[in-house]
């Protein structure tokens, strides 16, 4: 996975790439979005969702982020991030 801060990240595969987008956010502060993304990401590959979904999840997790000053103040439950993501996806 590539982020690439406001425009998105890209999750990468051996034969192809996804583009997933920003969740827009009221943005307060960037620091720990990188690793709030990558929390995301891995809270989906736990649950055994493909790829794209998982970059999706990372978006989510990486918009509460960046809502709240400082790294760790403002982080979801699974609950919370999966209604950011229905937000702005649709369903799990």
């Amino acid at each position: 996975m590539l982020t690439l801060g406001g425009e998105g990240s890209r999750v990468m595969l051996p034969n192809h790439e996804h583009a997933i987008p920003i969740v827009p956010a009221n943005m307060v502060d960037t620091t720990g979005a990188g690793d709030a993304y990558t929390a995301g990401y891995l809270a989906g590959i736990w649950r055994g969702f493909p790829p794209e979904v998982c970059g999706r999840l990372g978006a989510a997790a990486a918009a509460f982020a960046l809502e709240a000053l400082g790294c760790q103040t403002h982080l979801p439950d699974w609950d919370a991030l999966q209604g950011r993501y229905k937000d702005n996806f649709g369903a799990l």
